[in-house]
C-alpha cells in the first residue's frame, strides 16, 4: 500500500516538476523576446503553466493526505 502511495506522489511530483520547468523556460523565452515586457504572450502563458502545475501539485498532495486519512479510519495503517 505504501509502495502504491508513493509511485502516485513520484507521478505527481515528475509532472509538477517538468510544467513548472517548462513554464520558467517558456517565461525567460517570452521575456527576452519581447524586450522584457511583461505583457507578453509567451511569458504570461509560461506563468500560466507554472501556475497551473503547482496547482496539480497541491491537489495530488492533497488527495494523496486524503486517501491516507480515509486508510487509517478504516483500520488499514501504512506505517
Amino acid at each position: 500500500m505504501m509502495e502504491e502511495y508513493k509511485q502516485k506522489m513520484q507521478t505527481v511530483r515528475t509532472v509538477s516538476t517538468i510544467g513548472i520547468s517548462f513554464g520558467a523556460f517558456l517565461v525567460i523565452v517570452g521575456l527576452v523576446v519581447s524586450g522584457f515586457s511583461a505583457s507578453s504572450f509567451m511569458a504570461l502563458l509560461g506563468g500560466g503553466i507554472i501556475l497551473a502545475s503547482m496547482v496539480f501539485f497541491g491537489f495530488g498532495l492533497f488527495l494523496g493526505i486524503i486517501e491516507e486519512i480515509a486508510d487509517r479510519s478504516k483500520g488499514e495503517s501504512n506505517i
